[in-house]
């Protein structure tokens, strides 16, 4: 990709400025996230460690937490189409947001090559963080991790049980959803207890 940019300095593009990148799997309805076709993988779907964990019935315990997100089969067509399941960039836009550099997934990742990351952004934020996971989403290694990494004095870090990506009860978790009744309640609870202690 560097090399068609140095092409497009060079005046050897197509355009004198830009040119498109069509990146397949990862469109966000169709992104090929191998925790969401098997959720087994603890690696994405497990903090790896005891995490404060706040359940249905309020209260608050310490455990490793393992998401209860459900497998998303229906992504392996939707990984493969162009409307759902493609990026349609162009190369500056591309190696500026999407470019990670990176030897390995897990330990290798250079989050400070590209100009929108996470991972980057909160090892220089030194204000009370708080971070809120859901339990029944595919973000809970992820969001471990920007807790550690978070340069925050006073940070928090908590799952809410059967949460899903909107906050609400899980309702296709394999369970019954009164097992999941007050997760909406519960985070916002949490949110604002914590906030009110601090601002």
């Amino acid at each position: 990709m560097r090399a068609f940019q140095e092409g497009i300095k060079n005046g050897e593009g197509r355009f004198p400025d830009n040119d498109i990148v069509l990146v397949p799997f990862s469109a966000e309805r169709g992104a090929a996230r191998l925790s969401e076709l098997d959720p087994s993988v603890p690696e994405y779907m497990s903090t790896s460690k005891p995490e404060k964990f706040l359940k249905n019935d309020g209260t608050i315990v310490q455990e490793i937490v393992h998401s209860i997100e459900p497998a998303h089969p229906e992504r392996i067509a939707t990984n493969r189409s162009f409307e759902i399941g493609t990026k349609v960039l162009t190369i500056k836009s591309y190696l500026s947001t999407n470019a990670i550099k990176s030897t390995s997934s897990f330990d290798g990742v250079d989050w400070c090559s590209v100009n929108n990351s996470t991972m980057c952004a909160i090892q220089h934020i030194k204000a009370p963080t708080l971070i809120v996971a859901m339990g029944a989403y595919h973000l809970l290694a992820d969001e471990e991790r920007m807790f550690e990494k978070s340069a925050a004095a006073d940070k928090d870090y908590i799952v809410i049980e059967g949460a899903t990506l909107g906050y609400t009860g899980c309702k296709d978790c394999g369970v019954p959803a009164e097992n999941f009744s007050n997760a909406l309640k519960n985070n916002f609870d949490y949110v604002a207890k914590w906030a009110n202690a601090r601002f």
